[in-house]
């Protein structure tokens, strides 16, 4: 039997990453397997599992290269809050070995028992009344509100074949599976690049205004066109363009923005814009920063957080719990610092038999409170199908 909760109920914070080290800096002495696969990239690293504070992120990748003399690729994760700890694994990448992970699939789907929701939508739906008071008395111009639904099943839920599904949804996106503490692992489909550097070229493209498609073409048609012309739309993203061209500056030149396309993916169609620049000169210290260094300038954009960063996080914290890895960004690096950061969407963090999936949306002057809740349901969508659950536990 499915359940819903009220709004009256949060989500439990993670259990502590970093158990095994109480300063929030080690590394987990288990050997664990991650992946992460984009049209460009396929990735598998096997190894220890390194948790690190934030701020220390891109330090402790350059000295795992450094350790490890035979590692050519890390895959990690930066939380949405910098005060918890980031996760990656470094080693060679096993992708074309014919490695299969560290749990072999099951190819059973576990039967979903219960569905609850964290808030419910009509909960969701005061949290956005509030918020669009908020902007009305000029407190905030934009904040993203998340909600989640907790999903058990009869039995373990296999984090490799959530991963094959997804990836078989669609034929766009950034595929990852990172393992956590605990036996976890936050797993998921993003379709939105936060930051990537080839060389000196760096690129970013952020999604930020959506409508959910239909299912039928001419709808999704009218419904893109509806959203390419949207007011409220157009000012929901060019907050979070202007904030990814103003994060590149410092460290770019030529920082160029280019015309604004519609991505769709499996169940939504967002507004982008590809943004590209040119890394600067090498500074005093000869070095140019990494794919990490760039990507935890620009994290957490307008797209995830809203802006003022400040006043959003503390509205964030007052109406939600810990989101962990949801709406951080997930990526991998080479030993030359080029690499591919995303943003940690359209995931389920996998603990067993339950899976925690979470969607957010941009609020705005303009937004309305029931179109913003069904956006919320068409975005977990994608993982809820993927679980087997399909229409019916969209809304």
């Amino acid at each position: 039997m499915m359940s819903t909760t009220t709004d009256t109920l949060r989500v439990a914070p993670p259990r502590n990453e970093h158990a095994a080290a109480p300063s929030g800096r080690g590394t987990v002495t288990a050997v664990r397997t991650a992946r992460f696969v984009s049209p460009g990239f396929t990735g598998q690293v096997s190894g220890a599992l390194n948790l690190v504070p934030s701020p220390d992120f891109e330090d402790a990748i350059a000295r795992a290269f450094e350790t490890q003399p035979d590692a050519d690729v890390v895959i990690g994760c930066l939380p949405f809050d910098a005060t918890e700890p980031a996760v990656f694994i470094c080693g060679a990448n096993e992708a074309y070995s014919g490695a299969t992970g560290d749990v072999a699939p099951d190819s059973r789907t576990p039967r979903i028992q219960s569905l609850v929701e964290i808030p419910d939508v009509a909960g969701y739906e005061r949290r956005v009344e509030e918020a669009l008071r908020l902007i009305g008395d000029g407190q905030l111009e934009k904040v993203v509100l998340a909600r989640s639904k907790l999903v058990a099943a009869d039995g373990p839920i296999d984090p490799h074949g959530l991963l094959e599904r997804l990836l078989s949804s669609s034929e766009n996106g950034f595929g990852y599976h990172i393992p956590l503490e605990h036996g976890r692992s936050f797993v998921g489909l993003s379709p939105e690049l936060l930051l990537e550097r080839d060389g000196s070229s760096v690129s970013s493209h952020p999604l930020a205004g959506s409508r959910p498609r239909s299912g039928e073409d001419n709808e999704d048609r009218k419904r893109a066109a509806d959203l390419r012309t949207s007011s409220k739309d157009a000012r929901e993203h060019g907050l979070v363009v202007d904030a990814v061209t103003s994060g590149l500056a410092p460290n770019c030149s030529n920082v160029r923005v280019e015309a604004q396309d519609t991505t769709t993916t499996d169940s939504m169609l967002h507004l982008g814009t590809w943004i590209r620049g040119d890394l600067s000169a090498p500074g005093t210290s000869g070095h140019r920063p990494s794919a990490a260094a760039l990507a935890r300038t620009l994290h957490p954009t307008p797209a995830v957080c809203g802006t003022p960063t400040s006043e959003a996080r503390a509205l964030l914290r007052r109406f939600e719990a810990s989101r962990g890895y949801f709406t951080g960004a997930v990526g991998w690096q080479d030993r030359a610092g080029n690499g591919v950061w995303v943003v940690a969407i359209r995931g389920a963090l996998v603990d067993g038999p339950t899976a925690l999936i979470s969607a957010g949306a941009g609020i705005v002057a303009g937004s309305d409170p029931r179109s913003e809740a069904a956006e919320t349901g068409a975005k977990l969508r994608t993982v809820l199908a993927a679980l087997g659950l399909g229409e019916g536990g969209n809304r």
